[in-house]
């Protein structure tokens, strides 16, 4: 992400160069975010939910 993503924002018209970096910020806010809240997560949902919940997603996600 920290690499690319400016390109791809910038390629694909969806903001200035100016702006670009914004992507990088909002992809390392939602990553503080999932791994100060993560650990609380699994505690309340549990470990196997989480994991198949995961799973089910990642599936989706390589359709």
């Amino acid at each position: 992400m920290l690499d690319w993503g400016a390109l791809l924002i910038v390629a694909r018209d969806l903001l200035g160069a100016e702006q670009s970096g914004i992507g990088y910020m909002l992809f390392a806010g939602a990553m503080t975010i999932g791994r100060l809240s993560g650990d609380r997560v699994v505690l309340r949902v549990g470990s196997t939910r989480i994991l198949i919940a995961g799973g089910i997603l990642a599936a989706f996600g390589i359709l």
